[in-house]
């Protein structure tokens, strides 16, 4: 498992946007991206959709959405992570993501490779025209990921669901039912923490 974040641990995370860290990765060192063409829509999924690529080999890996921060504290922005799924690697070349807002442009990934287990954070840029989404989300919205302007997963919320501090999303990691979590960017998602 890794977890991009510009930040690569052993297993690595990778963050996108407009964190600052001091060791970063660019994507612009990833290895090339092998061809993604050849799919079929699947249609709608328990936990989102769900897209099966024609022809591709069965060890390539899928990319779902995991987490999102939607209502940060202060001074914290808006994120969304991705997680790997599957067996072997995936390129990010052609994956989006866009929110409901039908005057937002879908955002491209970052281009890199990603293994089986390793997380994508993708931050709001922290000014028009820097890296990562360059719009917010909202109290009740959604996220769409798409692959080839398809649509691969989609995770919506209401304005209830939108509680400051606290994350939206999978638990276990890619699988599990939509809920409320603690904030773990790059990390394993855990139930959001009771209130003091």
């Amino acid at each position: 498992m890794r977890t991009l974040s510009y930040v690569i641990f052993l297993t690595a995370a990778i963050t996108w946007g407009c964190e600052d860290n001091a060791s970063s990765s660019s994507p612009k060192d990833a290895a090339p991206m092998p061809d993604s063409s050849a799919m079929t829509d699947m249609g709608p999924q328990p936990d989102g959709m769900a897209i099966a690529r024609d022809g591709a080999p069965p060890s390539e890996a899928s990319l779902k959405i995991n987490e999102v921060m939607m209502s940060p504290a202060d001074g914290e922005t808006d994120w969304v992570e991705l997680v790997a799924m599957g067996e072997g690697t995936v390129a990010t070349t052609g994956y989006t993501l866009v929110d409901e807002n039908p005057d937002h442009t879908p955002a491209p990934l970052p281009e890199m490779m990603l293994n089986s287990g390793d997380f994508l954070v993708v931050s709001v840029a922290s000014e028009e025209g820097g890296e990562g989404l360059p719009f917010g989300l909202g109290g009740a919205d959604s996220v769409t990921l798409a692959r080839d302007g398809e649509p691969v997963d989609l995770v919506s919320w209401t304005a209830e669901q939108s509680v400051e501090g606290t994350t939206y999303g999978r638990l276990p990691d890619g699988t599990g039912d939509l809920q409320m979590l603690s904030p773990t960017p790059g990390e394993p998602n855990r139930v959001a923490e009771a209130p003091p």
